[in-house]
């Protein structure tokens, strides 16, 4: 069994994996229950991506029980990264593109991550990624408002809006889903001028939010980046027994 941890901005999750499926993923609210949870599943192997806080008393407490790997610009992956500051490429965007590959491994692909931030990394048919976009995700630019400003209020419910708000509170609702709306699209029709066919593939907490939004043809792969991590931990273990 393999445990791929995730831990973004704002949450920690476990991916487990058995021969390469996905059988659950389990969110991590107190990091001193998850090597009991991890032991009850009789993972053998795991792998970390961190794009949070530092996690290493947690990680070498990990150690003392399972085989670890960390995930970092050095880790082999199978993409060929062209990214000009490697040390600087968050490892779930890595991981994003690798899942990506295992998906649609002889096709072009625009992974967009709607989370925290909004991330778009594209990778060519023949695995090769150079790099791609970061933008405020929605609540990022709903905060932004609220205390770069005097008066405005925070606003946290996007599920229903209008594009024209007849209210300070939906006319902020309005500007940040339309906002996120017309950037997807207009970005995602840059990228096919530049780059002609490619799949798109949504993840994210937001993903399926704008989703039904969106006129293009969108995959939702929530767990993309776990995807990913599973497969480099797959060739990391396997290359270590060979």
């Amino acid at each position: 069994m393999n445990a791929c941890i995730d831990f973004g901005n704002t949450e920690g999750k476990i991916g487990l994996f058995q021969n390469s499926k996905l059988l659950e993923i389990i969110p991590i609210s107190v990091s001193s229950e998850v090597i009991g949870i991890l032991q009850s599943k009789q993972v053998k192997n795991i792998i970390i991506c961190n794009v949070g806080k530092e996690q290493d008393s947690f990680v070498q407490e990990l150690e003392m029980y399972f085989s670890v790997f960390q995930l970092t610009h050095e880790t082999p992956t199978p993409i060929i990264n062209n990214y000009a500051s490697p040390k600087t490429l968050g490892m779930d965007r890595l991981a994003g593109i690798v899942g990506v590959k295992s998906l649609f491994p002889n096709e072009a692909s625009l992974v967009i991550d709607l989370g925290t931030c909004i991330t778009y990394d594209f990778v060519s048919e023949d695995s090769r990624y150079s790099g791609g976009i970061i933008s405020p995700g929605m609540r990022m630019r709903a905060k932004a408002m609220s205390e770069f400003t005097a008066s405005l209020p925070m606003v946290e419910n996007f599920d229903s809006t209008d594009l024209v708000g007849d209210s300070t509170q939906a006319a902020l609702q309005s500007g940040v889903v339309n906002g996120v709306k017309h950037e997807l699209e207009s970005t995602i029709n840059a990228y096919k001028d530049r780059f002609g066919i490619f799949n798109t593939v949504f993840c994210g907490g937001d993903a399926v939010f704008f989703e039904s939004q969106l006129k293009a043809h969108i995959f939702v792969r929530k767990e993309i980046v776990m995807l990913g991590l599973d497969r480099i931990l797959t060739e990391l273990t396997t290359n270590k027994t060979t």
